[in-house]
């Protein structure tokens, strides 16, 4: 009795120290699990949505991911800003910067801290983009998704969607 309940005790100790790695290995991870299931939201009073910190679990698991399966994790960086994009395109009828103008002075793509940069700073380091005078312009990750053939049925979702939203604001457009 004595012997099983110290290995389920080591068992518990070594999950809380490394969950987020053991499921970046075994299975879908709580980041994978996050960024399926995000959806950006504006705050209050506002009209489009801004980045935000990862919550500090998700954000553990993300490092693990992308030290466990590094395309893997460029493949959720990719739809979690891809998301933002077709947040833009759905709600506000055009594409906006992920970055606003007084804050990209705050972008590094060499920081890894858990800021509202992370995804952004992560997506920058390992696509060769950078800031521009216009900031960062939501199309380019779907461009970049594009170019590299990122293959996986979650980009390829979101393809159709952001396909879908562009044939949609073509038409409002038009009718304006």
């Amino acid at each position: 009795m004595w012997v099983a309940l110290c290995a389920v005790t080591v068992q518990l100790i070594c999950c809380s120290c490394g969950c987020a790695q053991d499921a970046a290995t075994h299975g879908e991870s709580l980041f994978e699990r996050y960024v399926s299931n995000f959806t950006p939201s504006p705050s209050a009073g506002s009209h489009v949505p801004n980045l935000q910190p990862l919550p500090a679990d998700v954000y553990e698991s993300a490092k693990a991911v992308a030290e466990g399966d590094p395309q893997r994790f460029q493949q959720l960086v990719c739809l979690y800003l891809g998301k933002y994009h077709l947040y833009y395109l759905r709600h506000n009828h055009q594409a906006y910067s992920l970055v606003s103008p007084y804050e990209m002075e705050s972008v590094n793509p060499q920081g890894s801290a858990n800021d509202k940069f992370f995804m952004l700073n992560a997506f920058l380091a390992f696509s060769g983009y950078r800031i521009g005078e216009d900031g960062a312009p939501s199309p380019m990750v779907i461009e970049y998704c594009r170019t590299k053939r990122m293959n996986s049925k979650e980009i390829a979702d979101l393809f159709v969607q952001v396909e879908k939203a562009d044939r949609e604001n073509e038409e409002i457009w038009k009718r304006s």
